[in-house]
Protein backbone atom coordinates (compact mmCIF):
# COMPACT_ATOMS: atom_id res chain seq x y z
CA UNK A 1 0.00 0.00 0.00
CA UNK A 2 1.53 3.64 -0.97
CA UNK A 3 0.79 7.30 0.22
CA UNK A 4 1.32 9.84 -1.13
CA UNK A 5 1.33 13.45 0.21
CA UNK A 6 3.04 16.75 0.29
CA UNK A 7 5.39 18.01 3.12
CA UNK A 8 6.54 21.14 4.01
CA UNK A 9 9.77 20.36 5.71
CA UNK A 10 11.65 17.32 6.22
CA UNK A 11 14.40 14.99 7.71
CA UNK A 12 16.16 11.93 8.19
CA UNK A 13 17.81 10.17 11.45
CA UNK A 14 19.82 7.22 10.74
CA UNK A 15 18.94 5.15 14.26
CA UNK A 16 22.03 4.66 16.12
CA UNK A 17 21.86 1.65 17.18
CA UNK A 18 19.79 -0.62 14.70
CA UNK A 19 21.37 -0.66 11.29
CA UNK A 20 19.95 0.18 8.74
CA UNK A 21 16.86 1.21 10.21
CA UNK A 22 15.72 5.16 10.41
CA UNK A 23 13.41 7.67 11.03
CA UNK A 24 11.70 10.11 8.42
CA UNK A 25 10.94 13.42 10.33
CA UNK A 26 7.30 14.75 7.92
CA UNK A 27 6.00 18.32 9.11
CA UNK A 28 2.93 18.76 6.69
CA UNK A 29 -0.55 20.60 6.77
CA UNK A 30 -2.78 18.77 8.46
CA UNK A 31 -4.98 18.86 4.73
CA UNK A 32 -1.75 16.58 3.49
CA UNK A 33 -2.34 13.68 5.64
CA UNK A 34 -3.66 10.56 4.27
CA UNK A 35 -7.06 8.84 4.61
CA UNK A 36 -7.35 5.09 5.35
CA UNK A 37 -3.81 4.53 7.03
CA UNK A 38 -4.07 1.28 8.54
CA UNK A 39 -3.83 1.74 12.95
CA UNK A 40 -2.95 -2.22 12.90
CA UNK A 41 -0.18 -1.77 14.96
CA UNK A 42 -1.87 0.55 18.05
CA UNK A 43 -2.48 -1.19 21.00
CA UNK A 44 -5.51 1.42 21.51
CA UNK A 45 -8.90 1.85 20.01
CA UNK A 46 -8.95 5.76 19.35
CA UNK A 47 -11.80 7.30 21.25
CA UNK A 48 -12.13 10.59 20.22
CA UNK A 49 -15.19 11.27 21.78
CA UNK A 50 -13.13 12.32 25.55
CA UNK A 51 -13.32 15.61 27.06
CA UNK A 52 -9.58 15.81 26.26
CA UNK A 53 -10.06 15.24 22.92
CA UNK A 54 -12.99 17.85 22.50
CA UNK A 55 -10.91 20.35 23.97
CA UNK A 56 -7.92 19.57 21.30
CA UNK A 57 -10.31 19.40 18.57
CA UNK A 58 -10.68 22.88 19.17
CA UNK A 59 -7.33 23.98 19.19
CA UNK A 60 -7.35 22.03 15.55
CA UNK A 61 -10.46 24.43 14.35
CA UNK A 62 -8.56 27.43 15.89
CA UNK A 63 -11.44 27.90 18.38
CA UNK A 64 -8.84 28.43 21.02
CA UNK A 65 -5.49 29.62 21.74
CA UNK A 66 -3.27 31.14 19.20
CA UNK A 67 -4.45 30.14 15.82
CA UNK A 68 -2.29 27.68 13.49
CA UNK A 69 -0.35 25.95 16.94
CA UNK A 70 -1.21 22.70 16.47
CA UNK A 71 2.09 21.55 16.02
CA UNK A 72 3.20 22.65 18.85
CA UNK A 73 0.91 21.23 21.08
CA UNK A 74 0.25 18.11 19.97
CA UNK A 75 3.51 15.04 19.65
CA UNK A 76 2.22 14.05 16.27
CA UNK A 77 2.01 10.51 14.67
CA UNK A 78 4.24 7.81 14.44
CA UNK A 79 3.84 5.49 11.52
CA UNK A 80 5.86 1.89 11.19
CA UNK A 81 6.82 1.65 7.21
CA UNK A 82 8.42 -0.60 4.81
CA UNK A 83 9.75 2.29 3.01
CA UNK A 84 9.46 6.27 2.87
CA UNK A 85 10.76 7.93 -0.49
CA UNK A 86 11.73 11.69 -0.05
CA UNK A 87 11.76 13.78 -3.37
CA UNK A 88 12.55 17.57 -3.22
CA UNK A 89 9.74 20.17 -5.43
CA UNK A 90 11.44 22.19 -7.69
CA UNK A 91 11.86 25.88 -7.17
CA UNK A 92 10.31 24.78 -3.22
CA UNK A 93 11.42 24.15 0.31
CA UNK A 94 8.48 21.56 0.18
CA UNK A 95 9.26 17.98 -0.65
CA UNK A 96 6.85 14.99 -2.13
CA UNK A 97 6.65 11.59 -0.26
CA UNK A 98 5.43 8.21 -0.89
CA UNK A 99 4.96 5.81 1.96
CA UNK A 100 4.77 2.25 1.81
CA UNK A 101 3.02 0.14 4.16
CA UNK A 102 3.70 -3.99 4.35
CA UNK A 103 0.87 -6.22 5.80
CA UNK A 104 1.01 -4.97 10.12
CA UNK A 105 2.38 -1.25 9.14
CA UNK A 106 0.73 1.46 9.98
CA UNK A 107 0.00 4.07 12.88
CA UNK A 108 1.89 2.95 15.44
CA UNK A 109 1.24 6.12 17.75
CA UNK A 110 -0.85 9.17 17.73
CA UNK A 111 -4.28 7.17 16.89
CA UNK A 112 -6.62 9.63 18.01
CA UNK A 113 -4.68 12.31 16.50
CA UNK A 114 -4.89 10.38 12.82
CA UNK A 115 -8.78 9.84 13.92
CA UNK A 116 -9.72 13.27 14.93
CA UNK A 117 -7.76 15.30 12.18
CA UNK A 118 -9.24 12.28 9.11
CA UNK A 119 -12.80 12.63 10.50
CA UNK A 120 -12.50 16.52 10.87
CA UNK A 121 -10.99 16.59 7.17
CA UNK A 122 -14.46 17.94 5.50
CA UNK A 123 -14.79 21.37 8.40
CA UNK A 124 -11.06 21.86 7.87
CA UNK A 125 -11.42 22.08 4.41
CA UNK A 126 -13.94 24.48 4.70
CA UNK A 127 -11.96 26.27 6.93
CA UNK A 128 -9.21 26.55 4.90
CA UNK A 129 -11.22 27.96 2.41
CA UNK A 130 -13.20 30.62 4.42
CA UNK A 131 -9.98 31.55 5.96
CA UNK A 132 -6.76 32.48 3.77
CA UNK A 133 -5.04 32.71 7.09
CA UNK A 134 -5.91 28.81 8.16
CA UNK A 135 -2.84 26.35 8.34
CA UNK A 136 -2.35 23.82 11.11
CA UNK A 137 0.09 21.64 10.80
CA UNK A 138 1.29 17.57 12.13
CA UNK A 139 4.41 15.94 12.94
CA UNK A 140 4.79 13.52 11.31
CA UNK A 141 7.74 10.56 12.63
CA UNK A 142 8.03 7.57 10.00
CA UNK A 143 10.12 4.74 11.49
CA UNK A 144 11.75 2.56 8.78
CA UNK A 145 13.50 -0.56 9.01
CA UNK A 146 13.12 -2.25 12.58
CA UNK A 147 12.65 -5.36 13.36
CA UNK A 148 8.97 -6.99 13.97
CA UNK A 149 9.66 -7.66 17.77
CA UNK A 150 11.65 -4.05 18.49
CA UNK A 151 8.45 -2.42 16.64
CA UNK A 152 6.41 -4.30 18.98
CA UNK A 153 8.47 -2.29 21.95
CA UNK A 154 8.64 0.84 20.43
CA UNK A 155 4.56 0.64 19.70
CA UNK A 156 4.06 -0.52 23.66
CA UNK A 157 6.49 1.81 25.13
CA UNK A 158 4.89 5.25 22.95
CA UNK A 159 1.40 4.24 24.12
CA UNK A 160 2.01 4.39 28.06
CA UNK A 161 1.85 7.38 28.35
CA UNK A 162 -2.14 7.60 29.68
CA UNK A 163 -1.70 3.99 31.26
CA UNK A 164 0.45 6.04 33.88
CA UNK A 165 -1.80 8.49 34.44
CA UNK A 166 -4.48 6.60 35.15
CA UNK A 167 -2.81 4.09 37.14
CA UNK A 168 -1.00 6.94 39.37
CA UNK A 169 -4.54 8.16 39.67
CA UNK A 170 -5.90 4.51 40.93
CA UNK A 171 -3.46 4.22 43.20
CA UNK A 172 -4.48 7.35 44.77
CA UNK A 173 -7.89 6.17 44.97
CA UNK A 174 -6.86 2.90 46.73
CA UNK A 175 -7.64 0.99 43.81
CA UNK A 176 -5.36 -1.30 44.15
CA UNK A 177 -5.08 -1.46 47.93
CA UNK A 178 -6.45 -5.09 48.39
CA UNK A 179 -3.51 -6.37 45.74
CA UNK A 180 -0.99 -4.93 47.97
CA UNK A 181 -2.54 -6.35 51.38
CA UNK A 182 -2.59 -9.67 49.46
CA UNK A 183 0.85 -9.87 48.41
CA UNK A 184 2.04 -8.08 51.60
CA UNK A 185 5.10 -9.91 53.31
CA UNK A 186 6.28 -11.83 50.02
CA UNK A 187 9.71 -11.11 49.12
CA UNK A 188 9.06 -9.22 45.82
CA UNK A 189 6.87 -6.76 47.60
CA UNK A 190 8.80 -3.33 47.55
CA UNK A 191 9.51 -4.55 43.89
CA UNK A 192 5.70 -3.69 42.52
CA UNK A 193 5.22 -0.43 41.42
CA UNK A 194 1.60 0.95 41.40
CA UNK A 195 2.30 4.87 40.90
CA UNK A 196 4.68 7.38 38.44
CA UNK A 197 8.09 7.52 40.43
CA UNK A 198 7.55 4.44 42.01
CA UNK A 199 10.76 2.50 42.09
CA UNK A 200 10.01 -1.02 41.80
CA UNK A 201 10.46 -3.19 38.61
CA UNK A 202 7.23 -5.18 39.25
CA UNK A 203 4.64 -2.78 37.07
CA UNK A 204 1.40 -3.01 38.69
CA UNK A 205 -0.56 -3.23 35.68
CA UNK A 206 1.43 -4.92 33.18
CA UNK A 207 3.22 -7.46 36.03
CA UNK A 208 -0.09 -8.04 38.19
CA UNK A 209 -3.01 -6.89 36.83
CA UNK A 210 -2.62 -8.84 33.10
CA UNK A 211 -1.82 -11.93 34.46
CA UNK A 212 -5.20 -11.50 36.58
CA UNK A 213 -6.98 -10.68 33.33
CA UNK A 214 -5.98 -13.90 32.05
CA UNK A 215 -7.65 -16.29 35.11
CA UNK A 216 -11.01 -14.69 35.40
CA UNK A 217 -13.35 -17.29 34.43
CA UNK A 218 -15.95 -14.71 34.94
CA UNK A 219 -14.77 -12.97 32.01
CA UNK A 220 -13.75 -15.67 30.01
CA UNK A 221 -15.26 -19.11 30.79
CA UNK A 222 -13.41 -22.57 30.09
CA UNK A 223 -16.84 -23.02 27.92
CA UNK A 224 -16.53 -20.44 25.51
CA UNK A 225 -14.04 -19.77 22.62
CA UNK A 226 -13.26 -15.98 24.00
CA UNK A 227 -10.25 -15.25 24.91
CA UNK A 228 -7.85 -12.78 27.25
CA UNK A 229 -6.02 -11.67 24.20
CA UNK A 230 -6.09 -7.84 25.44
CA UNK A 231 -3.89 -9.42 28.41
CA UNK A 232 -0.81 -8.95 25.80
CA UNK A 233 -2.51 -6.82 23.08
CA UNK A 234 -3.45 -3.78 25.42
CA UNK A 235 -2.21 -2.89 28.79
CA UNK A 236 -4.15 0.00 28.76
CA UNK A 237 -7.18 -2.03 28.21
CA UNK A 238 -6.15 -4.57 30.78
CA UNK A 239 -5.97 -1.27 33.08
CA UNK A 240 -9.37 0.00 32.11
CA UNK A 241 -11.01 -3.40 32.80
CA UNK A 242 -9.60 -3.77 35.83
CA UNK A 243 -10.78 0.12 36.87
CA UNK A 244 -14.35 -0.86 35.82
CA UNK A 245 -14.41 -4.29 37.61
CA UNK A 246 -12.51 -4.03 40.66
CA UNK A 247 -15.34 -5.96 42.87
CA UNK A 248 -14.98 -8.53 40.08
CA UNK A 249 -11.12 -8.97 40.15
CA UNK A 250 -11.28 -9.82 43.78
CA UNK A 251 -12.61 -13.01 43.29
CA UNK A 252 -8.80 -14.05 42.28
CA UNK A 253 -7.76 -12.84 45.96
CA UNK A 254 -6.48 -16.52 46.82
CA UNK A 255 -4.95 -17.67 43.78
CA UNK A 256 -3.25 -14.41 42.90
CA UNK A 257 0.20 -15.02 44.26
CA UNK A 258 -0.48 -18.63 42.65
CA UNK A 259 -0.77 -16.94 39.64
CA UNK A 260 1.97 -14.91 39.59
CA UNK A 261 4.38 -17.61 41.09
CA UNK A 262 2.92 -19.67 37.88
CA UNK A 263 4.36 -16.76 35.63
CA UNK A 264 7.53 -16.89 36.57
CA UNK A 265 7.65 -20.35 36.45
CA UNK A 266 6.50 -20.75 33.25
CA UNK A 267 8.81 -18.08 31.69
CA UNK A 268 11.60 -19.78 33.24
CA UNK A 269 11.68 -23.18 33.16
CA UNK A 270 10.17 -23.48 29.25
CA UNK A 271 13.19 -23.61 27.64
CA UNK A 272 14.85 -26.07 29.66
CA UNK A 273 11.70 -28.31 29.34
CA UNK A 274 11.51 -28.17 25.58
CA UNK A 275 15.42 -29.29 25.46
CA UNK A 276 14.57 -31.77 27.71
CA UNK A 277 12.03 -32.99 25.26
CA UNK A 278 14.11 -33.09 22.32
CA UNK A 279 13.34 -30.17 20.87
CA UNK A 280 16.37 -27.16 20.38
CA UNK A 281 15.18 -23.67 22.29
CA UNK A 282 17.89 -22.27 20.33
CA UNK A 283 16.40 -21.60 16.96
CA UNK A 284 13.38 -20.52 18.82
CA UNK A 285 12.57 -16.74 17.73
CA UNK A 286 10.76 -16.25 20.49
CA UNK A 287 13.18 -17.05 23.61
CA UNK A 288 14.61 -13.94 24.67
CA UNK A 289 18.46 -14.02 25.53
CA UNK A 290 20.91 -11.47 27.12
CA UNK A 291 24.52 -11.47 26.25
CA UNK A 292 25.13 -9.45 29.40
CA UNK A 293 23.63 -9.73 32.72
CA UNK A 294 20.73 -11.99 33.73
CA UNK A 295 16.51 -12.27 33.39
CA UNK A 296 15.20 -11.77 36.98
CA UNK A 297 12.13 -13.43 37.78
CA UNK A 298 11.55 -11.47 41.04
CA UNK A 299 7.97 -14.36 42.22
CA UNK A 300 10.08 -17.24 42.08
CA UNK A 301 13.50 -15.50 43.06
CA UNK A 302 15.45 -16.79 40.22
CA UNK A 303 17.43 -15.50 37.62
CA UNK A 304 18.04 -16.72 33.91
CA UNK A 305 20.11 -15.91 30.66
CA UNK A 306 16.90 -16.58 29.17
CA UNK A 307 12.91 -16.26 28.92
CA UNK A 308 10.05 -16.46 27.15
CA UNK A 309 9.18 -13.58 25.20
CA UNK A 310 5.86 -12.15 26.53
CA UNK A 311 3.71 -12.64 22.66
CA UNK A 312 4.86 -16.40 23.75
CA UNK A 313 4.52 -16.28 27.45
CA UNK A 314 0.84 -15.32 28.25
CA UNK A 315 -0.96 -17.30 25.55
CA UNK A 316 0.56 -20.31 27.59
CA UNK A 317 -0.43 -18.69 30.76
CA UNK A 318 -4.11 -18.22 29.39
CA UNK A 319 -4.52 -22.08 28.56
CA UNK A 320 -4.17 -22.96 32.34
CA UNK A 321 -7.85 -20.56 33.28
CA UNK A 322 -8.56 -24.77 32.62
CA UNK A 323 -7.41 -25.26 36.10
CA UNK A 324 -9.26 -22.65 38.08
CA UNK A 325 -13.24 -22.91 39.34
CA UNK A 326 -15.51 -21.67 41.37
CA UNK A 327 -15.69 -22.33 44.93
CA UNK A 328 -19.59 -22.62 45.63
CA UNK A 329 -19.28 -20.94 49.13
CA UNK A 330 -17.37 -18.17 48.40
CA UNK A 331 -17.35 -17.55 45.13
CA UNK A 332 -14.04 -16.97 44.81
CA UNK A 333 -11.81 -18.41 42.90
CA UNK A 334 -9.83 -21.54 43.26
CA UNK A 335 -7.73 -24.27 41.66
CA UNK A 336 -8.73 -27.60 40.17
CA UNK A 337 -6.79 -30.22 42.40
CA UNK A 338 -4.80 -27.38 44.02
CA UNK A 339 -1.58 -25.32 42.67
CA UNK A 340 0.68 -28.36 42.95
CA UNK A 341 -1.37 -30.05 40.53
CA UNK A 342 -1.27 -27.25 37.79
CA UNK A 343 2.52 -26.80 38.17
CA UNK A 344 2.70 -30.49 37.69
CA UNK A 345 0.61 -30.14 34.57
CA UNK A 346 2.13 -27.49 33.25
CA UNK A 347 5.54 -29.52 33.30
CA UNK A 348 3.83 -32.25 31.57
CA UNK A 349 2.41 -30.31 28.84
CA UNK A 350 5.13 -27.69 28.90
CA UNK A 351 6.73 -29.28 25.21
CA UNK A 352 3.78 -29.67 23.09
CA UNK A 353 2.81 -25.81 23.94
CA UNK A 354 6.36 -24.52 22.68
CA UNK A 355 5.83 -26.92 19.89
CA UNK A 356 2.33 -25.36 19.17
CA UNK A 357 3.79 -21.97 19.59
CA UNK A 358 7.00 -22.84 17.28
CA UNK A 359 4.08 -23.64 14.90
CA UNK A 360 2.46 -20.19 15.36
CA UNK A 361 5.04 -17.98 14.93
CA UNK A 362 6.64 -19.96 11.81
CA UNK A 363 2.76 -19.42 10.12
CA UNK A 364 3.18 -15.75 10.72
CA UNK A 365 7.01 -15.46 9.50
CA UNK A 366 8.29 -15.97 12.71
CA UNK A 367 7.27 -12.89 13.93
CA UNK A 368 7.45 -12.78 17.77
CA UNK A 369 4.23 -9.89 18.02
CA UNK A 370 2.04 -11.98 15.97
CA UNK A 371 1.49 -14.90 18.53
CA UNK A 372 0.34 -13.25 20.91
CA UNK A 373 -2.27 -11.56 18.41
CA UNK A 374 -3.67 -14.77 17.01
CA UNK A 375 -6.90 -15.86 19.16
CA UNK A 376 -6.13 -19.72 16.99
CA UNK A 377 -2.97 -19.80 18.91
CA UNK A 378 -5.03 -18.96 22.41
CA UNK A 379 -7.53 -21.32 21.77
CA UNK A 380 -5.19 -24.17 20.48
CA UNK A 381 -3.43 -23.70 23.68
CA UNK A 382 -6.35 -23.50 26.10
CA UNK A 383 -7.63 -26.69 24.35
CA UNK A 384 -4.89 -28.99 24.65
CA UNK A 385 -4.08 -28.17 28.40
CA UNK A 386 -7.74 -28.96 28.95
CA UNK A 387 -7.30 -32.68 26.95
CA UNK A 388 -3.96 -32.85 29.24
CA UNK A 389 -5.90 -32.00 32.28
CA UNK A 390 -8.96 -34.42 31.58
CA UNK A 391 -6.32 -37.22 30.28
CA UNK A 392 -4.45 -37.25 33.87
CA UNK A 393 -7.35 -38.04 36.23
Amino acid sequence: MKYSLRARFSRKSPDPVIKGAYQQTLMINVLELPLGLPLDPNPRKPNIDRKKWREIARHLMNDDGTPNTFHLKNKGITIIAKNVAVNPVAGSKDHDVVITLDAGDGVGDGGHTYTLITESRKALEELAESDPEFGQYVMLKVLVGYPPEIVNEIVRGLNTAIQVQEKSLGDHRGDFDWIKNALKGHHYESEISCAEGDKGSLDVVKHILAPMYLFHIGFFPNSSMKHPLKGYTSVSAVLDHYLANKDEYKRLVDILPDILILHDTIQYEARGLYNKSGGSAGNLTFMEGRKRGKHQFHYIGSESTYRLARSALLPMMGAFRWMVEEDADTGRFRWKGGFNDVLSLWRTVAPKLVQQTLSTSTANGRKVYAIGRSSNHWETLHATVGMAHMLSK
